[in-house]
């Protein structure tokens, strides 16, 4: 008995290669794409060809590659150019920038140094002139916003002359001295920001008082000097008077202000111990100087 045993051959198609859906979260399937309608692309898994089919929303995808290299844009990213902001981008943009010194609130304190020129009026034909003053202390004030109150402790050298006509003595010509002031300024500062620096002015009132015995140079007819201690050219007691200036604040930051000051200070009561006649003399003073303020810790 022979057995004829008969080989059926089943002729097989090569497997279909996967197509590429690439989403717009950057995740990328590779499936077997059945069918694109307007909302969905169907597919089945490269796993199961013959299995249930599955469907991505069109509005996650951002294209196709199909198996023939062909692609297919559903979704496509912005253009280049248009820069595409993060969460964390909107957070900085929000930041203000951190506000300079006179745009803040709170006390501070500084110190200034600077000179100028005491000026004395001519009284009774025997006092004129104007003579070198020099200044320097310190500052303390509160402010908010740009407008505060400011006092400042000033020691302050002024010189002085005095003209005396010969036929009055015989013998003295010019009498030059010095004085050595404690400066009291009690002050109300307004500030107005105008392009890159700030402009400020002070009004107030000012207490003086000699702090020092000072110098005296006496010349004669012959033009021989002699100097000595001057107990007497200046007052013991306590002085008033009225203050006022215009301010530039050249250098701004956080918690510091560098600025440069033009003040005026008007003495309101005469001082009858600067004459070596019988008069007496309402001196005046201007200074230019220049300082630093700092916030104390804490200012906002």
């Amino acid at each position: 008995m022979s057995i004829i045993i008969c080989g059926s051959s089943i002729a097989q198609t090569p497997a279909r290669k996967p197509d590429k859906i690439f989403k717009i979260d950057q995740t990328i399937m590779e499936v077997l794409i059945e069918e694109v309608n307007k909302t969905d692309i169907a597919y089945k898994k490269i796993t199961d060809p013959k299995g249930p089919l599955y469907a991505v929303p069109k509005k996650e995808v951002w294209k196709i590659v199909w198996n023939n290299g062909e692609i297919e844009e559903i979704n496509p990213p912005a253009p280049a150019t248009a820069k595409t902001r993060k969460p964390t981008d909107l957070l900085v943009s929000k930041k203000k920038a951190e506000e300079k010194f006179w745009e803040k609130s709170g006390m501070y304190a500084g110190a200034r140094i600077g000179a100028g020129l005491s000026l004395m009026p001519k009284s009774a034909g025997l006092l004129e002139g104007t003579e070198p003053a020099y200044s320097g202390g310190i500052v303390v004030g509160l402010h908010k916003k740009a407008l505060g109150i400011q006092i400042q402790a000033l020691y302050t050298q002024v010189g002085y002359g005095v003209s005396v006509p010969l036929e009055s003595t015989g013998e003295v010509t010019s009498i030059k001295g010095t004085q050595s002031q404690l400066l009291l300024p009690l002050t109300i500062v307004a500030s107005q920001k105008a392009g890159p620096i700030r402009i400020g002015i002070s009004v107030g009132a000012f207490g003086v008082m000699q702090v020092g015995t000072g110098g005296l140079k006496v010349s004669d007819a012959n033009g021989s000097s002699t100097m000595k201690n001057c107990d007497t050219c200046s007052d013991k007691g306590f002085g008033f008077g009225v203050t006022g200036g215009l301010g530039i604040t050249i250098l701004e930051g956080p918690r510091h202000a560098v600025f440069i000051n033009a003040d005026w200070y008007h003495n309101l009561e005469e001082n009858k111990d600067y004459r070596p006649g019988e008069t007496s003399v309402n001196t005046h003073l201007g200074l230019l100087s220049a300082g630093v303020l700092f916030h104390f810790p804490g200012g906002h």
